[in-house]
């Protein structure tokens, strides 16, 4: 993908778009994990596009804001219905999240000093709560889901722990060259 980085036209992203809608199809080898590949290149694809012709601007507006709010509320709706569109509609319901995630995160930056902070703090650390999340909140899920039932307590405690001993797990891990190459992709 690195070579697309130079590349990236309406074309490209069209093309994207059609395997993202169609990966259940074209995924002849029926790997979940393909399908999801496929699927998932249309959004890293359409975030180089919106660098490349620098779109995010056109995001701020108001008006674009409130038509994702309708798009999303709407799409989540469908999507709850189970009406299967070829993932057309899962796509267009997540720009329009993306859209209302983008300006509410403009609108906190603009706005409040520390929110700021919280969230340059969060975005440094955020590969490190997707990386390791998953591997700390496993048992606290067999043992407060699976074992004690205590479903909603699970939930509460899995985000908490996950995102706090990830960070750590995060730091930690950033003491060591090897390791920041290995598991956290930093060369420096």
């Amino acid at each position: 993908m690195g070579l697309l980085v130079k590349r990236v036209n309406v074309s490209l992203l069209s093309i994207s778009l059609l395997i993202a809608v169609f990966s259940d199809v074209i995924n002849i080898s029926s790997i979940s994990m393909v399908s999801s590949i496929l699927y998932f290149q249309f959004f890293y694809v359409l975030g180089l596009y919106i660098k490349q012709y620098k779109l995010l601007d056109y995001i701020k507006s108001s008006v674009i804001v409130l038509v994702s709010i309708v798009v999303f509320s709407i799409g989540n709706y469908v999507l709850l219905l189970d009406v299967n569109m070829f993932k057309i509609l899962n796509i267009i319901t997540a720009i329009s999240g993306i859209n209302i995630t983008y300006y509410v995160a403009n609108q906190i930056h603009n706005r409040v000093g520390w929110y700021n902070s919280l969230l340059i703090f969060l975005g440094t650390v955020s590969m490190d709560i997707y990386i390791f999340s998953d591997i700390v909140k496993i048992p606290f899920r067999i043992l407060l889901w699976s074992k004690l039932g205590l479903y909603y307590e699970a939930f509460i405690v899995c985000f908490v722990a996950s995102t706090i001993v990830s960070i750590f797990i995060g730091y930690m891990l950033r003491k060591n060259h090897y390791s920041r190459l290995l598991c956290l992709g930093i060369k420096k």
